[in-house]
């Protein structure tokens, strides 16, 4: 597992990110890799994992608009949560807006099955 994360570590690029975070990840790496050769116990390789992932989860993006090609990474999604209560109008109650996702094409799918039925007949 430990071999896993170090090569996932090592395929985000350098130009993408700030010098800091950058320098944090390498010395991860580093440090798991001389776990990886020299490691006695687990509890020594679990710490090196979590170093990884630490590192790996510290990334900061450069403001760089040129940045073309992003790493996967584990994102939070920013938006409503799925027990916000929300009023007929689709805001929630706290006044932000609620995404419009898709309902027009079930609309129109909907209409498309009935206009089939009342064909039939």
């Amino acid at each position: 597992m430990l071999e896993n994360i170090i090569a996932k570590a090592k395929s985000y690029k350098k130009e993408n990110y700030t010098e800091a975070s950058f320098s944090s990840l390498q010395k991860a790496i580093s440090h798991a890799e001389k776990v990886m050769e020299r490691a006695k116990t687990q509890g020594e390789i679990t710490d090196a994992i979590t170093r990884l992932q630490a590192a790996i989860a510290g990334l900061d993006l450069n403001d760089s608009e040129s940045v073309l090609e992003v790493e996967q990474q584990p994102t939070q999604l920013d938006g409503p949560s799925h027990n916000q209560q929300v009023d007929g109008k689709g805001e929630s109650i706290n006044g932000s807006k609620i995404p419009n996702t898709a309902t027009h094409i079930y609309d129109s799918l909907f209409l498309g099955v009935l206009f089939l039925g009342w064909g039939r007949f």
